[in-house]
């Protein structure tokens, strides 16, 4: 801290000792902000009876991505592919409104792999001294659900038991998303093989009910 407190010293244009003047206070703001370190920043002057003034540049400081760890997750999805959900990269600046969003991106992840009653909360420990955040993500899954009714639309040219069968998606199976698209990588090289290379094969609903 006191090497810290040396460094900002050094940056700041309005130097002990020298006449009091408003520009140089404002370009000292903008330095200190330039440094990326400092959410907010306010001076307060206070005049002496001497007739100096005792400047005091008042900081919140940024906190920024730590260690991002995942506690919970079953074999699919993978810790790897939660943290990746997540999007939060080591070293940025640290807000709630991205914890937020790796939130709604790790419960669409979670979705995907059938995890529809899946519950995230998380944990956050800030290191005052390195001004990180480390972060930990806690999963409780909870029941993995099931392929229902498999409908089929456009012009298949196949019934939807034949479609169930192509694709090895039947109902009963649990959903993930390797499962999902491993039968579309069947549909597609099907039509490929009847010489239908421009067929379209995807996705259009899911419908989960609990």
């Amino acid at each position: 801290f006191e090497n810290d407190q040396k460094l900002m010293r050094e940056l700041i244009a309005q130097k002990s000792g020298e006449p009091f003047e408003r520009e140089k206070i404002r370009q000292s703001m903008q330095v200190l902000y330039a440094t990326g370190r400092f959410a907010d920043i306010r001076v307060e002057a206070q005049r002496t009876f001497e007739g100096e003034v005792t400047l005091s540049f008042i900081t919140e400081p940024n906190y920024f991505v730590g260690d991002v760890r995942v506690q919970g997750n079953g074999a699919r999805p993978t810790a790897n592919q939660v943290l990746n959900a997540s999007k939060l990269q080591l070293g940025e600046v640290f807000t709630k409104e991205k914890v937020e969003r790796s939130y709604t991106n790790i419960q669409r992840l979670m979705q995907e792999n059938g995890y529809y009653q899946a519950t995230i909360t998380d944990e956050e420990h800030q290191n005052p001294q390195t001004q990180q955040v480390a972060i930990l993500f806690k999963l409780e899954p909870g029941p993995q659900a099931r392929v229902g009714a498999v409908n089929v639309t456009g012009s298949p040219g196949y019934s939807n038991g034949q479609i169930e069968d192509i694709a090895k998606l039947h109902p009963g199976d649990k959903v993930s998303a390797q499962r999902i698209s491993n039968a579309l990588d069947r549909l597609r090289k099907k039509y490929q093989k009847k010489a239908r290379w421009l067929a379209q094969v995807a996705i259009t609903n899911r419908n989960y009910r609990a």
